[in-house]
């Protein structure tokens, strides 16, 4: 396989693990927004970073078991579709 059909794969699958990582941010933190009566993009720096109240949210959510989003999943499409351009370039 050569590079740049290997950096357009990898730039689909970040994409793909990108929207994955955007729907489960919402899956989350939109039935927060709503018990808390604010708009959801009150927790857009959540999608990217686990500072402040995000952490306290994940904190909380894995004390009751259960499963809370990690911005990881997006830092992680971010550096597959950033290796995918790279390669794509060369």
């Amino acid at each position: 396989m050569d590079t740049k059909t290997l950096g357009t794969r990898l730039i689909v699958l970040g994409l793909l693990v990108l929207i994955a990582a955007l729907g489960w941010w919402a899956w989350f933190y939109a039935p927060l927004a709503h018990r808390l009566d604010v708009s959801l993009s009150h927790a857009s720096s959540c999608f990217y970073s686990n500072d402040g109240i995000c952490a306290v949210a994940t904190g909380v959510t894995q004390l009751s078991g259960k499963t809370a989003y990690s911005p990881v999943a997006a830092w992680i499409g971010v550096v597959l579709t950033a290796i995918g351009v790279v390669l794509r370039i060369k």
